[in-house]
């Protein structure tokens, strides 16, 4: 009887530690989920203005849902389970799992970035939406010209409009969003790049994908395809410069998978992934002694940028980069660097939320 008690005494313990242990471990301060890529939910509040909240409860059960102690390794575990042995399509209504071990963000909670809208051809922009997302373009292209700089817009295409072969679900026929964006950029004469067919037709050809399996961005192979149609749109811009056009060689490497879909799924590492390396062959086509000198650019772009940069530094005198959409309060930053070109760059399911978020008016009065 004696080590019956002692039994019911050590299981009462442990099972009060373990339903302890959350609490104990709290996180308190934290303001933000690197692996989730998101902020975690704020502390409730009381009291909506001089009126209790009616909505206390729901940020409560919010705040503690993103907060409770070893929410990340119960995470993982859920993934493990959930992802890795179930073969569940959703992670948290984030990532999709494809074909041959390709992931794809999708983030269906709503708003703008709802990839797989997106995918579906269901959120094409509204003749409103294209009339306010040209005029703010044209106000910066505008601006930019009349304090003697050119403009240029650099849209990254979604990795599921590249290899929509992996996706777990049939693309309908039709138009895509980027694609209408594109037409009416061009209808409009704004300089843009958006190179959603050349990365297609290009995809075979280099023996190893151009954006990661495991990651929501494109490779270095990706970003050199902009960056050589980015070099036609140059050559235009600034007909008396002569910009180089070396010829690239790359190598890859087989890792495990460990992109930023890997981090939202709450796992280490999923699958296998390339490491890919891109660097000029010598000599192979630089600008002559005597040409002109190559312009200074001035980029504002999100994270597929970070990609572009040494093909960038090819083609210009130098680049200032600015992690940050082109909104109102730039100009003073812009007129400081003085650059000869001003280059906005994003990725492709931004684009309804960058016309609808950011100010239109870019005018020295504005």
């Amino acid at each position: 009887m004696e080590s019956k008690r002692i039994i019911r005494i050590v299981f009462l313990c442990v099972l009060l530690c373990f339903l302890l242990l959350p609490a104990l471990l709290f996180d308190w301060r934290g303001a933000e989920s690197a692996g989730e890529k998101r902020l975690l939910a704020p502390p409730p509040s009381l009291l909506s203005g001089t009126a209790p909240n009616p909505a206390f409860f729901d940020e409560a059960d919010a705040y503690i849902a993103d907060r409770f102690g070893l929410r990340s390794p119960l995470r993982a575990l859920h993934s493990t389970i959930d992802f890795g042995l179930l073969h569940s399509s959703f992670a948290d209504r984030m990532v999709l799992m494809g074909k041959d071990g390709w992931l794809f963000y999708i983030d269906v909670r709503g708003g703008d970035d709802d990839n797989l809208r997106n995918f579906l051809k269901e959120d094409l922009l509204s003749d409103g939406q294209l009339e306010r997302g040209i005029a703010l373009l044209q106000s910066r292209r505008d601006w930019c010209r009349a304090h003697g700089m050119e403009f240029l817009v650099l849209i990254c295409p979604n990795k599921h409009n590249v290899y929509e072969e992996f996706y777990p679900l049939r693309q309908p026929e039709g138009m895509r969003r980027g694609e209408q964006f594109a037409s009416a950029l061009s209808s409009a004469g704004i300089p843009f790049v958006y190179p959603l067919e050349e990365l297609r037709a290009r995809k075979q050809a280099y023996g190893v994908p151009l954006y990661y399996k495991t990651d929501s961005h494109w490779n270095v192979l990706g970003a050199m395809t902009e960056a050589e149609l980015m070099r036609e749109q140059l050559c235009a811009l600034f007909p008396g410069t002569d910009f180089p056009a070396p010829r690239h060689t790359h190598s890859f490497s087989q890792v495990r998978g460990h992109g930023d879909l890997v981090s939202l799924l709450g796992l280490p590492v999923y699958g296998s992934d390339y490491a890919v390396n891109v660097s000029a062959v010598p000599d192979a086509g630089g600008a002559d002694g005597g040409a002109e000198k190559l312009p200074r650019a001035m980029l504002f772009g999100d994270s597929f940028s970070e990609a572009l940069q040494p093909f960038l530094a090819e083609q210009f005198d130098s680049v200032e980069f600015r992690f940050k959409r082109i909104t109102p309060d730039c100009k003073q930053d812009i007129l400081q660097v003085r650059p000869d070109i001003v280059i906005w760059e994003w990725v492709e399911r931004k684009t309804a939320d960058i016309i609808k978020d950011v100010p239109e008016d870019f005018s020295d009065e504005g």
